[in-house]
C-alpha cells in the first residue's frame, strides 16, 4: 500500500514544548512532568529511556476492521533500518494476525491511516530530510551529540505519524525496539501511547551477557550456556534467538568465550570454534559485539626460536615459573610469532571483541615489582625501573599492547566486509587493573600509570584499557572511575575506560541467581566506555534485564542513590556481598524484579519466577564448578536442597501457568532439567554429609557406615546413568555444554567418599 510520506508530514502539526525535562532521576516514580496531558506513570519500557513524555491519548494503528498502519524507510535503506521496520511489522502481525506493509520506495500517491517513518539523521536522502524537518532543537541537540554515541535515537508520535530517528543506523534499530514495547493490545484495537522519546546509551558498549560461566580458567569456555548436546544446529537455533533478546533490551556486547592461561598454540583453540565466525557475523548485523577472552601473554620466552634457551622476564613476584611463559615484552621473535597467531585467530572468527588479559595483577606495588624482574635485554631497551616513566614500565607494557593491537587492526575481509578497525574493541586487562581497596596514593600512581600508557600506545580507536570495580576516594569521597576516565582523555591519548565489576549474581563467587548489585549502583562508573558486570548467563534472565537496563541509563534513580562517602559506600558493599542488602525499589511487590519477570514470562508466569529469584540458600542447577567454594566437607548442603527443590516447584507452576510466554519456555523447560540434576546431586552431597556425622556417633555400627557409603555410591552411579541416558554429547563448543561437568562434579564427590572411607573414618568403625 503506497501511501504520500510528504502529505503525511505536512499534515502533522509540531508541538512546540514536547519534553520537559530528563526523567532520569524518576526511575521508579510514578509520575513524570508537564500538565494534565503530559503526566504519565513510568514508562514500561525496558532499558529506561534518558527523556520520556506523553502528550495526549494513545495513537491507534490497528483495528477490527483492518489494517491502518503502513511502515517506510527510504529507497536506500541500510540493513539495520530494514531489520528495524521488519522487526516493527512482525511485532504487529503477531498482536493483530495483520501484516502491515513496509514500503522502501514511497510514492506520491496518498494512504489512509498511520506512518511509521524510519530515518537517519543528516543521512541526505529524502526520507531523511522529511523527517529531519519535523525534529525541534533538543532533537537535534541530541542527535547531533558525538558524546550520545552513534545509538542515540528519537522517536516522536503525532496525528498519525511515527517518526523514528537515529544517529546512525543502529541508533534506528534501537528506536524500533522501543517502539515494539510500546504497542498495546486494547481488545481488538492496537494502539500506542503518544510519546515523545530522546534517548541514548550511559555507556558506549554494555556486556550484560556473560556465557563463559565462570572466568574461562579451564579451556573451553565458549558459549556453554547454550550448547546442549544436541548439535550445531540446534546450538545455533538456540544463540539466535538470545541475540534477539540482546537487541530487543538494547545489549550490545556479550562475553562469548574464554581461554584463560593456556600457552600460545592453546590460546583460545579457534580451532575447535569453526562454528563463531557465522555467530560472530550473525551478531555484528545486529550491532552486537561477541567478546572472546583470552591471555596476552603465552608460549615461552626464548633467545632463539624453535629451540633456543628458555630464560625468565617479568611475571607474578611470588610466581617464578610464569616468568617464562611468553610474558617478555622486548623478545621481537616472539613478538612476531603472537602477531601471527592473533591475526590467524581474528581472520578465522572475525570477533566483535577481545579481551586480552596479560599478568593477572591488580595493585599497583605487584605491578611495579612485576616490572623489576625484567629480563636483561628488556633493561637495556626500557632502562628504568620506575612504572610510570616514558622509558620504564609503562613504555614496555604499552609496547606489548601494540603488537597485539598491530596484528588485530590489519585484518579485513572485503567478502564479508568485516574490517577489525572498525568492528573489533580490543580490551587491553592487566598488569595493573586496579583494586578497589588501594589506598588513594596508590590509585594517584595508577592513574599516572594508565595515562603514561595511554599517551605511548599506538592505537586508540576501538581500543580499551580495563579497571577493576572502583568507588570513591577516601579523602575527598570523589569518584575514582571518572577521575581514570578524566585523565586518559585529558592527559592521555583518549582511551576508553573498560570497567570490570565483579557480580556476587556470578558463578565465580557463588552467589543468588539474581541481585541488585553492581546494576543500581552503575552510575559510580560515570564517564567509562564499557561496563561488564561478570554475570548474566542462561537461568539469570531478570538479572539480564536489570543489567541491560542500568546499564543503557547510569542515571540516578529514586530509592537507588550512592552513598555519599568512601566508607558509607564500602558499607553498602560489604551488605550486598553479603546478601544483607535487597532494596525495595528492586524487589518489593511492583518492583522491579517482578515486572522483569512479567516481561519475560507472563503475568502468573512472572510471580512464579520472582518467587525464585528471591529464595535463599542458592539452588543448584549449573553443573560448572558447582563445587567452588562448597568442598568444606564441613559445608551444609541441606540449605541448597531445600532451596532447589522449592525452584523447582517455582519453575513448574511457572511451566503450567496459562499465560506463560511460549517464547521463554524452552528456557524454563532447561531450567528444571538443570534444577532436577541439581536437587539429585544435593542429595548426593546431604547424604555424604550425614555420613560423616554419622561417624561420630560411637552407637552408629560399621555397618550402617558402610551401607551409607554404598548408597552414596549408588546415588552417583544413578545418576550418571541419567545424565549419559537423558542428554545428548553431540558438543559443539570445546570441552561439551555445562551438563558435561555434572560429571567431573560426581567423580569429586565419589573420590571425597573414598578418601574419607581410607583415611578419615574414625579407628575401629
Amino acid at each position: 500500500m503506497p501511501f504520500n510520506l510528504q502529505d503525511g508530514i505536512a499534515d502533522s502539526t509540531p508541538m512546540p514544548g514536547r519534553f520537559c525535562v530528563s526523567i532520569a532521576a524518576v526511575v521508579l516514580a510514578a509520575g513524570l512532568c508537564g500538565g494534565a496531558e503530559g503526566v504519565a506513570k513510568r514508562p514500561d519500557v525496558m532499558p529506561l529511556p534518558q527523556e520520556y513524555r506523553v502528550d495526549g491519548p494513545p495513537l491507534t494503528l490497528a483495528e477490527p476492521a483492518g489494517i491502518r498502519v503502513a511502515i517506510g524507510v527510504d529507497e536506500r535503506a541500510t540493513d539495520k533500518e530494514s531489520l528495524g521496520a521488519d522487526w516493527i511489522a512482525k511485532e504487529v502481525k503477531a498482536l493483530t494476525g495483520l501484516s502491515p506493509p513496509v514500503v522502501r520506495h514511497p510514492t506520491n500517491a496518498g494512504g489512509a491511516g498511520a506512518r511509521i517513518l524510519l530515518g537517519v539523521y543528516a543521512g541526505g536522502r529524502p526520507l531523511d530530510k522529511a523527517i529531519e524537518a519535523q525534529l525541534e532543537g533538543r532533537d537535534v541537540e541530541v542527535l547531533s551529540d558525538p558524546l550520545k554515541t552513534e545509538q542515540a535515537y528519537v522517536l516522536v508520535v503525532q496525528d498519525n505519524l511515527v517518526l523514528i530517528m537515529g544517529r546512525s543506523d543502529q541508533g534506528t534499530l534501537y528506536g524500533a525496539m522501543t517502539l515494539l514495547q510500546l504497542l498495546q493490545k486494547d481488545g481488538d484495537a492496537l494502539r500506542m501511547p503518544r510519546v515523545q522519546i530522546r534517548d541514548w546509551p550511559s555507556f558506549r558498549y554494555r556486556v550484560a551477557e556473560n556465557w563463559t560461566y565462570a572466568e574461562g580458567r579451564e579451556r573451553g569456555g565458549a558459549g556453554w550456556c547454550y550448547d546442549w548436546g544436541d548439535g550445531r544446529e540446534r546450538y545455533e537455533e538456540r544463540v539466535e534467538k538470545v541475540f534477539d533478546r540482546c537487541l530487543r533490551y538494547k545489549i550490545n556486547a556479550i562475553m562469548f568465550h574464554g581461554d584463560f592461561y593456556g600457552p600460545l598454540e592453546r590460546m583460545w583453540d579457534w580451532r575447535d570454534l569453526a562454528f563463531a565466525k557465522r555467530l560472530s557475523q550473525s551478531a555484528r548485523r545486529r550491532g552486537i559485539k561477541l567478546i572472546f577472552g583470552g591471555m596476552g601473554v603465552g608460549g615461552e620466552n626464548r633467545r632463539t626460536y624453535p629451540d633456543g634457551q628458555v630464560y625468565p622476564c617479568v611475571g607474578y613476584p611470588d610466581n617464578p615459573p610464569t616468568r617464562t611463559r611468553g610474558t617478555c615484552r622486548g623478545n621481537d621473535s616472539l613478538n612476531a610469532m603472537k602477531r601471527d597467531y592473533v591475526q590467524a585467530f581474528v581472520e578465522h572468527l572475525e570477533p566483535g571483541g577481545l579481551y586480552v588479559h596479560f599478568e593477572d595483577l591488580d595493585n599497583y606495588e605487584d605491578t611495579a615489582a612485576c616490572w623489576k624482574l625484567r629480563c636483561d635485554a628488556c633493561r637495556k631497551r626500557w632502562p628504568n625501573d620506575d612504572l610510570n616513566a616514558v622509558d620504564g614500565g609503562a613504555a614496555g607494557f604499552a609496547h606489548g599492547y601494540d603488537q597485539f593491537c598491530e596484528a588485530v587492526f590489519r585484518v579485513k575481509n572485503e567478502a564479508t566486509g568485516y574490517d577489525a578497525s572498525r568492528d573489533t574493541l580490543v580490551i587491553l586487562v592487566s598488569p595493573g587493573y586496579t583494586a578497589a581497596g588501594e589506598s588513594d596514593a596508590d590509585w594517584d600512581a595508577q592513574v599516572a600509570y594508565w595515562t603514561k600508557v595511554s599517551q605511548l600506545l599506538k592505537y586508540k580507536e576501538n581500543v580499551n584499557l580495563c579497571i577493576r570495580e572502583q568507588f570513591l576516594r577516601r579523602d575527598d569521597n570523589q569518584r575514582r572511575v571518572a577521575q581514570m576516565a578524566r585523565a586518559l582523555r585529558e592527559r592521555g591519548n583518549g582511551h576508553g575506560l573498560f570497567i570490570f565489576s565483579l557480580s556476587f549474581a556470578s558463578l565465580y563467587a557463588q552467589g543468588p541467581l539474581f541481585q541488585a548489585y553492581p546494576a543500581t549502583m552503575n552510575e559510580i562508573n560515570d564517564g567509562a566506555e564499557t561496563v561488564y558486570f561478570f554475570c548474566g548467563r542462561i537461568f539469570q534472565e531478570p538479572q539480564i534485564l536489570l543489567n541491560a537496563d542500568w546499564m543503557w541509563n547510569g542515571s540516578p534513580r529514586a530509592g537507588l542513590e550512592l552513598p555519599p562517602t568512601a566508607s558509607a559506600f564500602s558499607e553498602t558493599f560489604r551488605a550486598y556481598r553479603n546478601g544483607k542488602l535487597k532494596p525495595g525499589a528492586i524487589h518489593e511487590p511492583g518492583g522491579y524484579l517482578e515486572k522483569a519477570c512479567i516481561r519475560l514470562y507472563g503475568e502468573e508466569a512472572g510471580r512464579q519466577m520472582k518467587r525464585l529469584y528471591e529464595l535463599e540458600g542458592q539452588p543448584v542447577c549449573y553443573g560448572r564448578r558447582v563445587l567452588h567454594k562448597r568442598d568444606d566437607p564441613d559445608h551444609d548442603w541441606r540449605v541448597h536442597r531445600e532451596a532447589t527443590r522449592k525452584a523447582i516447584d517455582c519453575v513448574a507452576a511457572a511451566l503450567s501457568a496459562n499465560d506463560l510466554r511460549q517464547e521463554n519456555r524452552w528456557i524454563l523447560e532447561r531450567f528444571l532439567e538443570a534444577l532436577q540434576l541439581g536437587e539429585r546431586f544435593s542429595t548426593i552431597r546431604v547424604d555424604f554429609q550425614e555420613l560423616r556425622a554419622m561417624a561420630e556417633d560411637n552407637s552408629v555400627s560399621a555397618q550402617a557406615l558402610d551401607d551409607r557409603c554404598a548408597r552414596i555410591e549408588a546415588g552417583i552411579k544413578a545418576m550418571e546413568d541419567y545424565i549419559n541416558d537423558r542428554f545428548p554429547s553431540r558438543w559443539v563448543t570445546p570441552n561439551g555444554g555445562d551438563f558435561a561437568y555434572w560429571h567431573s562434579a560426581l567423580m569429586e564427590t565419589r573420590d571425597a567418599v573414598k578418601t574419607w572411607r581410607a583415611e578419615r573414618r574414625p579407628a575401629g568403625k
